[in-house]
């Protein structure tokens, strides 16, 4: 078992010192003691506590004393010290561990059993999700024009060669995907989707609104509004509903999102098991990425998996070193070439760069990148 971080919370030093020992002679622990709750709040609110162990033997907590994890990671499991069954603590959740005399040497074991059973838990919550939901993989540029979009497209290009999938513009401001692969005929888009009710919108539906690729049989697009008079923000409600349809229709989503900061970007983050967030290698841009890492953070609900992505559109004079970059933003999930003729080339022929330039640099970096992101 990897260490577990266990915070203690005790007034008691003496009890202190004799978990200490107890637990340093068990191997595979970190202790950490406070002898406030206001305090274990903080600490728990930072994250990394695998379990709480709460010495109850002085009186119980009050349910207003109480704590969790962020919400991302759901509640830390709580074991209660005691020495016999407390008053009034029946309705609280923690494990017992009852220690008359100070007896703890069966802490360590109890410690175990309670995250391993988590573990479990989580792992059977994560099969049940895989086999129930198709992955939702969104890219979203630090700011506009990085490339995204031709990030995205390129990716549902790569995995369209094996499996369905589905290509979805979702953003309240007018769509792109139509000019990269230019539909000779009239096609559905979000808005005929945002002007049902949501409990209207169905797999039915929404598969009539989906173009599909002459080139890539398995890939399909739903295209992002094509007037501006008509876009608006997205409600989680529409998000949780689009998506739903979408991925019944698919094996992998790939959504491509605005760079604004809006509702409508983070309703659909809430629903998504991956996020590429596409860079440049300059100071603004940068920046800009580290501001939206920042509020993900603030976003408990949004997943920790992000991946970011460094574009290289052209040559810059004094590019940010990739160290510092990472510093500030990660590991890098790659780094793409600068090639914007070869861009301009596939854009102007309608085809994701994969298919017409495949064996170019470009066109190699983004199927290592499809290969390496593969959900």
């Amino acid at each position: 078992m990897d260490t577990v971080f266990v915070l203690l919370i005790s007034a008691d030093p003496i009890a202190t010192g004799a978990i200490a020992q107890v637990l340093a002679g068990s191997g595979s622990f970190r202790l950490q003691a406070v002898n406030d709750r206001r305090i274990a709040k903080a600490r728990i609110a930072g994250g990394g506590v695998d379990v709480v162990v709460d010495d109850w033997r002085a009186g119980v907590p009050s349910r207003a004393d109480g704590f969790t994890a962020p919400a991302q990671r759901g509640p830390v499991p709580v074991i209660a010290l005691c020495d016999t069954e407390p008053a009034g603590g029946d309705t609280l959740p923690a494990e017992r561990f009852f220690a008359p005399g100070g007896e703890f040497t069966g802490l360590p074991e109890a410690i175990r059993s309670i995250v391993s059973r988590r573990a479990e838990s989580r792992d059977r919550s994560l099969r049940r999700t895989i086999r129930t939901r198709s992955p939702v993989v969104a890219v979203i540029g630090a700011k506009g024009g990085v490339g995204a979009t031709t990030v995205a497209l390129n990716l549902a290009a790569v995995w369209a060669g094996e499996r369905e999938v589905i290509l979805a513009e979702i953003h309240p401001s007018a769509g792109s995907l139509s000019f990269c692969f230019r539909p000779q005929r009239a096609v559905g888009s979000l808005m005929n989707l945002l002007r049902m009710s949501s409990d209207q919108i169905s797999a039915e539906r929404t598969a009539s609104l989906l173009w599909r690729s002459p080139e890539l049989p398995r890939l399909r697009v739903l295209f992002g509004p094509n007037d501006t008079t008509a876009c608006h923000e997205i409600t989680d409600e529409y998000a949780q509903a689009i998506l739903a349809a979408l991925g019944s229709l698919a094996d992998t989503v790939v959504v491509d999102l605005s760079s604004a900061l809006s509702s409508t970007t983070w309703a659909v983050l809430r629903n998504v098991d991956l996020l590429t967030l596409v860079v440049e290698r300059d100071v603004l841009c940068i920046k800009a990425a580290a501001r939206f890492l920042k509020a993900a953070d603030e976003h408990p609900e949004i997943p920790l998996n992000i991946a970011p992505v460094l574009v290289n559109r052209s040559a810059v004079s004094c590019p940010i070193p990739i160290p510092e970059i990472e510093q500030q933003l990660g590991p890098l999930s790659a780094v793409l070439p600068p090639a914007a003729e070869i861009c301009m080339l596939a854009e102007a022929a309608g085809t994701p760069l994969v298919l017409r330039a495949a064996d170019t640099l470009v066109g190699q970096s983004l199927k290592d990148l499809a290969a390496h992101l593969r959900p």
